[in-house]
């Protein structure tokens, strides 16, 4: 009786596969990294563009608040002046709408650099059951989606003790993405046709 021969596995072919496996692993591991590295740099980037949008958003509606001749024809209640004078505190990719409203929502003056964003209460529970984004009579900012596209609110109530606030609403979209050019850039490397609101 003769053995079975056994084929013998080399030394070298061991060496050369655990080789090509410690290689892939590597890679991986640096392809992970790399996609890590770049995620936290597109959160980072999009985050400082929130937070200069929120700042702008709030002072361009506050300066459209201090506006004489809008405070004038809200007194006077001429709602068609006040939309008028708002009109020219717009600001397209920073302040695309603006509404000024009493404490139930009534409008007071409307305006829009270009479009027709439906108005929501921000005090009053949304459709669907969802609740209000703001508790009355609160100034603060809340997040809406528009078309395709998240939008980013802020309300903030005029002083002297009548219910009126000032509502102003940009609209995170290709307006928007021009006034930060390192973001965009990183939307387009990684497709981002949609920006989460965070």
């Amino acid at each position: 009786m003769t053995k079975a021969s056994r084929p013998s596995l080399d030394l070298s072919v061991l060496l050369i596969v655990f080789l090509a496996v410690a290689a892939l692993g590597q890679l991986a591991a640096e392809v992970l990294e790399s996609r890590r590295t770049a995620l936290a740099r597109g959160r980072g980037a999009y985050l400082s563009a929130l937070t200069a949008t929120k700042s702008q958003l709030s002072g361009l509606t506050r300066r459209m608040m201090a506006d004489q001749a809008i405070k004038q024809n809200l007194a006077w209640n001429l709602s068609h002046s006040v939309s008028a004078a708002m009109s020219a505190k717009l600001q397209k990719g920073g302040l695309d709408e603006a509404w000024i409203i009493d404490g139930e929502c009534g409008e007071l003056g409307q305006a829009a650099v270009d479009r027709g964003i439906p108005f929501v209460c921000p005090f009053k529970p949304a459709d669907g059951g969802a609740p209000a984004a703001l508790a009355p009579g609160k100034g603060g900012f809340f997040w809406r989606v528009v078309g395709e596209h998240p939008a980013l609110a802020v309300v903030a109530p005029f002083p002297g003790g009548v219910a009126r606030y000032a509502v102003g609403v940009v609209v995170l979209d290709d307006d928007w993405l021009q006034l930060y050019p390192g973001f965009k850039a990183l939307a387009q490397e990684y497709g981002l046709s949609h920006l989460p609101a965070l």
